[in-house]
């Protein structure tokens, strides 16, 4: 799960606008948990979102180049990660925020 989270982290101060903050958030919920990523961004469609998932795809907007230009595995890699611990991952963008939620099983039996 520190890969997935520290993968959400990087890519929210990469796509994010530049000199805005990056929020991290955790929340414990009857039978989850949520964790959530979010900067301040352009709005992206739901289905921008699901692609975004797809291996070797990659943000357009304020990204690196050069030498540290990324594969475009990054979310994929946060999916598989809460796919094995029977969790979900998803993105949304509200009020000029990008956020990705993790939820995860609280009871991971």
């Amino acid at each position: 799960m520190r890969e997935a989270v520290h993968n959400l982290t990087t890519n929210a101060a990469k796509y994010g606008e530049h000199d805005t903050d990056v929020r991290i958030s955790v929340e414990g919920l009857a039978d989850q948990i949520l964790i959530t990523v979010s900067n301040t961004g352009a709005e992206l469609s739901d289905e921008a979102f699901n692609s975004l998932f797809d291996p070797l795809r990659r943000g357009s907007h304020n990204a690196s180049q050069g030498e540290h230009a990324s594969l475009g595995l990054g979310l994929f890699l946060v999916r598989e990660i809460c796919h094995a611990h029977r969790g979900t991952v998803h993105g949304r963008w509200r009020d000029g925020r990008t956020s990705f939620v993790i939820t995860l099983p609280k009871n991971a039996d």
